[in-house]
């Protein structure tokens, strides 16, 4: 699956890049799917001048070039004090959502927890029957926000060979999760 940009409508910056990365790791908790990486599509979009986003539009091109079957596109919006957190599976070749699936966060700190529970959806209209569906293999704190992003922050500097700065930013995601197992 390629996982695009979440379109941010709560315009909180503390979700941007983080709900993809909790989204692709809750996503790869069923055995059958690989998230792509998503620091490869968005430096081809740069190169190709599509944009300054994986948005949908730019992501179909991307899944098309490169063989990949499925787009996940969220979005996050503020909701009755709280956020809706939804999320489409997409064919790159089809104008029709494949499924959606959407959940409701009553602050911030549940936020990743909405994310979880939106994955399993997809991932079980997808086809996942395996006992874990329904368990998450990672599971997030409160801290996990600021600890998921660190961790892309410090996933982007690794990408462009940059070790030294993305360390201290792995160190940064433990620092707020100290059970972040991919940080480490």
């Amino acid at each position: 699956v390629l996982i695009v940009d979440f379109d941010n409508k709560s315009e909180e910056t503390v979700f941007d890049g983080a709900l993809e990365q909790a989204l692709g790791i809750a996503m790869e908790g069923a055995p059958f799917i690989t998230a792509f990486p998503r620091s490869d599509p968005a430096r081809l979009v740069d190169r190709l001048k599509l944009g300054d986003k994986l948005d949908e539009k730019s992501g179909r091109l991307v899944a098309n070039r490169e063989g990949i079957p499925i787009i996940l596109a969220g979005s996050i919006e503020k909701s009755r004090g709280g956020y809706r957190i939804a999320v489409r599976s997409v064919d790159p070749n089809k104008p029709e959502p494949l499924t959606t699936a959407t959940a409701t966060a009553p602050d911030k700190s549940d936020v990743l927890g909405a994310v979880s529970r939106v994955a399993v959806n997809i991932r079980k209209e997808l086809g996942d029957t395996s006992p874990s569906a329904s368990q998450q293999a990672e599971t997030f704190t409160a801290a996990s926000l600021d600890a998921i992003r660190e961790y892309t922050i410090a996933q982007d500097l690794s990408a462009n060979q940059k070790d030294e700065e993305a360390i201290a930013h792995y160190q940064q995601a433990i620092s707020h999760d100290k059970e972040f197992g991919r940080a480490y």
